[in-house]
């Protein structure tokens, strides 16, 4: 080959590589400048092997950015992509050459990364499961991909829980073994598992699915549905047949100690003993001791700076005073006020029902009313709900049943919360004899406890007379009818009492008679109404008082007079009647015979051997000699049914017995009976007690 030949190759190739040079100089020089026609057009051109990268670079950025008619995400991601993979063929000294225009490796994957980002972000807005797994696929190295990752797995997990079935979770899980979301998927698989294996809720699904899936975390789950299920009635006896049944089941503890409650509906240490006895495989036969010890322990609230405990006989504190309330302990429980809620506690100071409601009462037979937002309940000792709180109004049991009200309407259940008798009342009363007297909108009828009516309710008003006859009002006036509807008197009267010594009182225009436990009338209408005469004028013992011809007088059941009307006043018939003739009274007895001779300005009759008068604006209690019990000293006297009389004196009370005897100084601001057992006496902030079976005096030490 010539020289001259040689010469002109070796000016064609520095001729063409300055070419190449100066087009992709050319082409970012137009990139700065914005010109992206002209810059587009001579990078396409030097898309070849020596000149790739930086081309393709130059492409990526304009395709990238949005500021011209080029833009498209893919074809820039492409373009980047086709720069990475060719840089290494650039020769170093074009590299270098290159990097004043802002191209380089680091520029490149800055780059993929903005595009990345770019592609990424308009994946968040909307996108799919394939689109995501598109761009995981292409963009392995971008510095969020496990952003990516969690994003296109939530998609997919979504997707899965809407259709929510074992099959479609388990897919999921087979598909991203190692997803973040894996823990929840296997939570919610085990969970559709679970309601898969249940779904029709009988105790046989949930006994198969804890035998089948014993390794599925729900087993607790379904063991407590059968729990709540086969002891739904919360009786002795289904409780008993869980633990047999169901050994292995967690809640068997809280069984036993359901058992314990439930059969505890009658408090006493003999029930205690007989449970102990009954039930030998109690696994808490310690507490059992325990309990039984702290039944035989009397205790009593006091309160110290408004917060109340309890103390024993002693006066020892056995319950510190943390509580706003504190009632006595009434079968083996009290009610405590906590945050303006009430709950119970036993004597071991042991919450057993949470401090939850607005009022309550306490428990009688093993149940207790409760009421929370003007709606009342029935729960037990457990605090098991037997009738929901949304009642409007609640009795108290009697002969098994309960009635309740509820949108207006009462009805009837029994001890575990069932409905016994339809809510079709407008009002309800207990049951006496196998009978409840009922109300439908304005009349009244009896029905028996199949809730059938005895007879239609048509009567204004319905009262017992005789367990086969009742007495009912109809337009204003009272009669007498049998149970099966037979007329005994016609509605003719104004009143008809209720029988007293097999008589009762009946009045007719303004004149009262009586008639007996047939309806027949003994006493024709004839003498004198008078204050309380439907009262005072009952017979006892074969009398009565009446008035005749304004004077007042004791007569027997023929009507005749054994005793004159010659008084002014009487007292009820007793052995020993007050009677009042001129200004002051006296006591006669039901013969007629004077025992005590007027002297009181006030007295009030016999009862028990003892009655209360007063002189001179004083009271006092004197026997059925005359003989004072009480001194006539005292600014009053008040009787308590329990054989006990309180008296007060210069607003100071104590408490004698019936025979007179001082059983608590005159010294307290307050004093009630609380049980037949129990008084309470207040002294300022003090509480102290009486305690009947020792006549002591209970006060903290």
């Amino acid at each position: 080959m010539n020289q001259r030949f040689i010469l002109l190759i070796f000016a064609f190739v520095l001729s063409s590589n300055y070419t190449s040079a100066g087009k992709i100089e050319k082409g970012f020089k137009s990139l700065e400048v914005y010109d992206y026609f002209d810059a587009k057009n001579k990078f396409e051109k030097k898309l070849k092997k020596s000149t790739t990268s930086p081309a393709a670079f130059g492409l990526a950025t304009i395709y990238f950015r949005q500021d011209n008619p080029f833009h498209s995400i893919d074809s820039a991601y492409n373009l980047i992509r086709m720069s990475e993979a060719t840089f290494p063929n650039l020769k170093e000294k074009k590299a270098v050459k290159y990097q004043e225009y802002g191209f380089s490796m680091e520029a490149i994957k800055n780059l993929k990364n903005q595009i990345s980002g770019y592609y990424f972000d308009q994946l968040t807005i909307k996108s799919s499961i394939n689109e995501w797994n598109r761009f995981i696929s292409r963009n392995p190295e971008f510095f969020d991909i496990n952003r990516a990752f969690y994003i296109r797995d939530s998609l997919a997990f979504g997707k899965a829980k809407s259709v929510n079935t074992t099959r479609a979770l388990k897919e999921f899980l087979e598909i991203h073994p190692n997803s973040e979301l894996k823990r929840s998927a296997i939570e919610a698989f085990h969970m559709a598992e679970y309601r898969e294996q249940t779904m029709d809720g009988t105790v046989f699904s949930y006994e198969k699915f804890i035998e089948k899936f014993s390794s599925n975390p729900y087993v607790p789950q379904a063991q407590d549905q059968i729990y709540d299920l086969t002891t739904k009635d919360n009786t002795v006896e289904v409780l008993n047949a869980f633990i047999k049944k169901y050994p292995d089941n967690r809640n068997k503890e809280d069984a036993w100690r359901r058992l314990y409650q439930v059969y505890m509906y009658e408090y006493s240490d003999e029930r205690i003993e007989q449970f102990e006895t009954e039930f030998p495989n109690y696994p808490f036969s310690q507490e059992l001791k325990t309990d039984l010890q702290f039944s035989r322990l009397n205790l009593f609230p006091f309160r110290v700076f408004n917060k109340f405990g309890a103390m024993d006989v002693d006066g020892d504190i056995k319950i510190p005073p943390i509580y706003e309330s504190m009632g006595l302990f009434s079968e083996g429980l009290s009610m405590v006020g906590r945050d303006g809620k009430l709950g119970f506690i036993n004597k071991q100071n042991e919450l057993i029902i949470p401090c939850m409601y607005n009022s309550a009462y306490d428990f009688e037979q093993g149940r207790a009313i409760v009421e929370l937002e003007d709606k009342y309940g029935l729960i037990d000792r457990t605090g098991k709900i037997l009738l929901p709180i949304e009642f409007d109004d609640i009795g108290s049991f009697s002969e098994g049943l309960i009635y309740a009200q509820q949108n207006g309407k009462y009805g009837y259940y029994d001890k575990f919360g069932q409905e016994q008798i339809k809510a079709n009342f407008s009002e309800a009363y207990g049951f006496s004899n196998g009978i409840a007297r009922i109300q439908v909108g304005e009349k009244q009828s009896f029905i028996n406890k199949l809730g059938e009516f005895l007879f239609p309710p048509t009567y204004e008003e319905l009262n017992f007379f005789t367990g086969n006859s009742v007495v009912y009002l109809e337009d204003e006036y009272y009669g007498l009818k049998t149970m099966d509807g037979n007329e005994i008197l016609p509605a003719n009267y104004d009143y008809i009492g209720p029988l007293a010594d097999d008589v009762a009182m009946i009045s007719e225009d303004g004149a009262i008679g009586y008639i007996d436990s047939l309806g027949k009338v003994i006493i024709t209408p004839r003498f004198e109404e008078f204050a309380n005469s439907s009262f005072l004028g009952r017979f006892e013992n074969g009398v009565a008082i009446v008035r005749f011809k304004g004077k007042m007088g004791v007569i027997d059941k023929s009507g005749k007079f054994v005793v004159k009307n010659i008084y002014s006043e009487m007292g009820k018939n007793s052995e020993l009647i007050a009677f009042n003739k001129g200004k002051l009274w006296g006591y006669l007895d039901r013969r007629g015979k004077i025992v005590i001779q007027p002297k009181y300005s006030w007295s009030e009759s016999f009862v028990k051997g003892a009655a209360i008068v007063m002189l001179d604006g004083k009271q006092g209690m004197i026997s059925t000699s005359g003989k004072e019990l009480i001194a006539i000293e005292y600014d009053e006297i008040t009787r308590i049914e329990s054989d006990f009389f309180i008296i007060e004196k210069e607003t100071k009370r104590g408490l004698v017995n019936q025979v007179g005897k001082l059983i608590v100084p005159v010294e307290y601001q307050e004093i009630r009976q609380l049980n037949e057992l129990t008084f309470v006496l207040v002294k300022g902030n003090q509480l102290e007690y009486l305690y009947l079976p020792d006549n002591s005096i209970v006060q903290q030490k």
